[in-house]
């Protein structure tokens, strides 16, 4: 698993064009950006007034590829309130998954995964990979962008009281987790696929 920024990146890139080569329709930015990756949105609406061309991809890498190759003239861009590639789950309800639950690397590739308080953020690379755990796994749940930005700034508390009671919680998921593959198969909880 490759390791991360705990800062919160965007999928979202912003791209000024010079006038002569500016993609005149959106098939044709999607066209031209599809190079880089799977796109989730393009939006041309700053196009007539600033020359610029949002482009939002699944994955995060791809947004990253082309803030490399167009340097200079494609920057970083605020995601949109509904875009997350990171979820929270309390340690608690972790515990007691099922043991069919084979780990969050089967919704994607796992780019950081950190604890806040009693809750586990798990970070993916991709949002398609974030949004499909958080539609099979219970009590999984999105972690908004804001969020993710108040945690990167301090804004979110964590004493070491804090820290050692998520320690604890981690510890007994795990050794809940651990008790529950050395018994019996029993008939598996929440219907998890």
């Amino acid at each position: 698993m490759a390791a991360r920024s705990s800062a919160p990146v965007s999928s979202t890139v912003a791209v000024t064009f010079p006038s002569e080569t500016f993609p005149t329709s959106c098939s044709r930015a999607t066209s031209f950006f599809s190079r880089f990756g799977d796109i989730a949105r393009v939006d041309m609406t700053l196009a007539s007034t600033a020359g610029r061309v949002l482009v939002t991809f699944f994955d995060m890498r791809a947004a990253d590829q082309v803030l490399r190759e167009m340097k200079g003239s494609a920057e970083s861009f605020p995601p949109s309130s509904h875009d997350f590639t990171s979820i929270k789950i309390a340690a608690s309800t972790f515990a007691q998954l099922p043991t069919a639950f084979t780990g969050f690397q089967q919704f994607g590739e796992i780019s950081g995964v950190s604890i806040a308080g009693e809750e586990m953020i798990v970070e993916f690379y991709d949002m398609r990979a974030a949004q499909q755990a958080t539609m099979v796994v219970p009590g999984c749940r999105a972690r908004r962008v804001a969020e993710a930005v108040a945690a990167s700034q301090g804004h979110l508390r964590h004493d070491e009281e804090n820290e050692r009671a998520a320690g604890k919680a981690v510890a007994a998921a795990a050794a809940t987790a651990a008790a529950a593959a050395a018994a019996p198969a029993a008939a598996p909880v929440g219907g998890l696929p």
